[in-house]
């Protein structure tokens, strides 16, 4: 029995505390400060050449912002694993396609990075040998419905805000903006 009454006692004490102290709402409370994640299309495009080379294409932000996120990969490039944002141009418009191209800053000067191959069965990836210098290679590359079922446009959001604060290793002269319109 006085276990009993020892443990009413606690409580009632602790009762009472509580009832000093100010209640806050949840509405109170400091919101979290984590920035908000743009928005991506869920649906990620892959192309890929006839070895190992692939690109990947995500719409970032709203639509009418008309820029993307490009990954190259499998390639030995000093652009290689790189995420770059793009501005989004439509290049033509004929029986319900759009083809785009997709250009980012080098060196202050607008670039294609990726366009529409002339005859339309895929893209064109368009570097230069040692990124920002050399002569210009162009790899052809064509779409992958099976890569592209596998590949999460979040995962690749993610990869792209971390490659953005961290610091850059890379030697380019990629400035990181898209091309202006």
């Amino acid at each position: 029995m006085l276990k009993n009454t020892s443990l009413c006692a606690a409580l009632t004490l602790v009762f009472a505390a509580s009832l000093t102290v100010p209640a806050v709402s949840l509405a109170q409370q400091p919101k979290a400060t984590a920035q908000a994640r743009p928005e991506v299309n869920p649906l990620a495009e892959v192309y890929r050449d006839d070895k190992k080379l692939t690109v990947t294409v995500v719409r970032y932000g709203k639509r009418e912002n008309k820029q993307a996120l490009v990954e190259i990969a499998d390639l030995d490039h000093p652009w290689n694993q790189r995420i770059f944002l793009t501005s989004v141009q439509d290049v033509s418009r004929r029986a319900g396609t759009i083809d785009n191209s997709y250009s980012i800053q080098l060196d202050g000067k607008p670039w294609g990075l990726v366009f529409n191959l002339l005859d339309g069965g895929g893209l064109v990836l368009n570097l230069r040998e040692n990124g920002d210098t050399g002569k210009n290679v162009r790899y052809p590359i064509y779409y992958s419905k099976e890569l592209s079922d596998q590949t999460s446009s979040e995962f690749l959001l993610t990869a792209y805000l971390k490659q953005q604060s961290s610091p850059k290793t890379s030697t380019t002269k990629y400035n990181g903006k898209p091309a202006a319109k």
